[in-house]
């Protein structure tokens, strides 16, 4: 007797005998039950209730994630991801673009319009101001880093 992957029955020499077939001529319940037991010892799956054994999340991130995770224990946002809203009347022009707060000399940015399910990305640079030509508006970065002249590594 050989068990389906499926659970859809069991073989016997002329053919499979489904669940909906077990009371044909060539299949008899105590076969079905038989496979049933076979199937439910194999899929057996056991899960830990100690604590212990299951990963902390915060001891296995590792990188911005990690930092992000263990700074957010301490209360402290390390990245924002509150949305920026404007007005239609901002960013119209080079010399009065949309100020995106940062801390660093770039940031990525992600803009739709109100009408559209779509995101527009792009990077932002310090002291540069970008102009997306499908929404005709110019965006600058505003660097809030007290430490910008200091060197650092990325």
């Amino acid at each position: 007797m050989v068990a389906s992957a499926h659970l859809t029955g069991l073989w016997r020499g002329n053919g499979w005998c489904l669940a909906s077939d077990c009371y044909s001529s060539f299949c008899y319940p105590e076969e079905m039950l038989s496979l049933a037991k076979t199937v439910a010892k194999r899929s057996t799956r056991s899960f830990s209730t100690i604590e212990k054994d299951l990963p902390n999340m915060i001891d296995q991130a590792v990188g911005r994630q990690g930092a992000e995770l263990k700074l957010a224990e301490e209360g402290i946002e390390l990245f924002s991801r509150d949305p920026i809203f404007t007005e239609e009347s901002q960013g119209n022009s080079k010399e009065n673009p949309i100020l995106v707060p940062s801390f660093n000399s770039h940031r990525a940015i992600g803009i739709s319009h109100n009408d559209s399910p779509y995101i527009k990305w792009f990077n932002l640079h310090e002291g540069k101001v970008f102009y997306v030509p499908d929404y005709d508006k110019y965006f600058k970065l505003d660097n809030r880093n007290p430490n910008k002249g200091a060197a650092h590594h990325h």
